[in-house]
């Protein structure tokens, strides 16, 4: 994405379509080529439409060669179809689209192109074993995508798999960290070593894709990108492709946003739920808005084995003696001693001040 990682070929995402699209739990169909015309044919397949009339459709919508598909079917057993020079035969497996681009994907897949990524880090669920087929697909991919030679593919892969008989977008989080240089001594040499980079900036060529499962409701593809607070809802329009709507949240809200609207849930997370929480009471802290920060305080608190249980009583209760709610302020303070008990010297001090007021 140009305006935030200017190391990417990438266009704005507000001018993307995801290429592989779920029509019913049943049927994926993927496409390379003219995006009219295959969104064209897509619309075109009815819920309840056959697959020979289906792969048919497909077949007259692209007689002008400028469209391919992939058509997988799960009933009444797993099929894949590609459609390609205005025919369609059963295949066990298939590629479509840059002819440049499935070459360097085969050369990396088997180790044939040796090149020097920047640092990378990725969480992918695994339906097999590690380092299985899938996650060699998976990782060839992404190569390509980076690839700066193969401008043709770009932005970020779509993942689907086949989840007890039905069709499901599978998340990731993918972190790409730029340039990273890392010096060590003599003595560390041989030694277990903690790396703590965070997640980079868009200065450093830095950026994270987080793409969301999809659940219940498969017409919805969720991605969020951390460097640029940026999510991105995918949706299907009278059946037709997925086409986005930008959301300017940080992922924490998207996240909850995607949850409760789409039922879109990440693989993982990278914002830390209970320090977003901490910092926003801080900020109302800051201009004495006791009110406000004690309902941060409690977002805090409703994060289910959170570290900063104990602070967060702790500053909550001053808050609320901040707002001449004693008896209460002292209730929280006692929770947080209990939980941290290297708190009652600090709340000592603070009784004894307010016994002297």
């Amino acid at each position: 994405m140009k305006e935030y990682y200017p190391n990417k070929q990438t266009g704005h995402p507000s001018d993307g379509v995801i290429k592989t699209i779920i029509v019913n739990p049943n049927l994926c169909v993927s496409f390379a080529g003219d995006i009219e015309t295959a969104e064209k044919g897509i619309k075109q397949i009815g819920l309840n439409a056959d697959l020979s009339s289906i792969l048919q459709l497909l077949k007259n919508v692209s007689v002008d060669n400028k469209t391919e598909f992939i058509v997988c079917s799960s009933i009444p057993e797993v099929k894949i179809h590609e459609i390609k020079n205005s025919n369609y035969s059963e295949v066990q497996s298939s590629w479509i689209g840059s002819q440049n681009a499935f070459n360097k994907f085969q050369g990396y897949l088997h180790d044939q192109i040796k090149v020097v990524q920047p640092s990378f880090i990725k969480i992918e669920q695994s339906l097999t074993k590690e380092f299985s087929e899938l996650g060699k697909l998976s990782g060839a991919f992404d190569k390509v995508i980076n690839d700066p030679s193969v401008p043709e593919v770009d932005g970020f892969k779509v993942k689907v798999a086949l989840h007890e008989g039905k069709f499901k977008y599978q998340g990731y989080l993918n972190s790409y960290l730029g340039h990273m240089e890392i010096k060590l001594d003599q003595s560390m040499i041989g030694q277990k070593i903690c790396i703590r980079h965070g997640h980079g900036t868009s200065r450093e060529g830095s950026y994270t894709v987080n793409f969301f499962d999809s659940n219940s409701n498969f017409n919805h593809v969720g991605i969020h990108i951390l460097q640029g607070n940026l999510g991105i809802v995918y949706s299907r329009t009278d059946n037709g492709l997925l086409r986005p709507k930008i959301f300017q949240m940080d992922e924490v809200d998207f996240v909850d946003f995607a949850k409760k609207e789409f039922d879109m849930h990440p693989t993982g997370t990278t914002q830390d739920r209970e320090s977003k929480y901490y910092q926003q009471a801080h900020e109302f802290i800051k201009v004495k808005d006791f009110a406000n920060a004690i309902k941060y305080y409690d977002k805090v608190l409703s994060v289910k084995k959170g570290s900063m249980e104990a602070i967060a009583h702790y500053e909550k209760g001053i808050s609320l003696l901040n707002l001449k709610k004693l008896q209460d302020g002292i209730i929280e303070i006692q929770k947080a001693i209990n939980i941290d008990s290297s708190l009652q010297k600090e709340a000592m001090k603070l009784m004894t001040k307010l016994k002297g007021n």
